[in-house]
């Protein structure tokens, strides 16, 4: 590497930081909204996002489906983050699609497709890696338990997946 290439990323890298130091700031500082309780976010997302979410509805209604019918918890679909939606803005998640999101204490997400640069789009960051950031998510858990009592939780952290299993 020579010395131009370096003081190239040496640049960029401070960019990196400095973003990153404005992002912890930021949410340091940022009063939240409102948050709407007994309420789970759906952002359907892309391709088969939308069928996947449709059967997660189907499975949460008959779940939830005392609850909800006494109107102690209710779904409620988050439109405006369909890759159209995010090309258009020329953002990962469009601003005011993300103060929605901030507003469920639960968002169930569907698959999101990442667009790469090309002659009819430009390329834009992750919509899952801007939620992760801008939500302060840094962890994906999925607990469960199996018939025999046996507790599972499957989590990954950034790119590591651990299991962690309890009787």
């Amino acid at each position: 590497m020579d010395s131009l290439e370096t003081k190239d990323a040496t640049a960029q890298f401070s960019e990196l930081l400095i973003q990153e130091k404005k992002r912890e700031t930021d949410l340091a500082n940022h009063k939240s909204p409102q948050v709407k309780t007994n309420t789970i976010g759906l952002l359907p997302g892309d391709g088969i996002g939308p069928r996947l979410m449709t059967q997660a509805k189907r499975v949460l209604n008959q779940l939830l489906q005392s609850e909800i019918t006494a109107g102690n918890f209710k779904m409620e679909e988050i439109s405006g983050c369909t890759l159209n939606d995010r090309l258009k803005a020329g953002q990962a998640v469009p601003k005011d699609v993300l103060e929605k999101i901030k507003t469920y204490p639960v968002l169930l997400k569907g698959p999101m497709a990442t667009p790469k640069a090309g002659e009819t789009s430009k390329n834009l960051e992750s919509a899952n890696a801007k939620l992760r950031r801008s939500l302060d998510l840094y962890a994906a858990m999925r607990p469960m338990q199996l018939d025999n009592g046996r507790e599972w939780t499957f989590f990954q952290r950034k790119h590591r997946r651990s299991i962690l299993v309890r009787e």
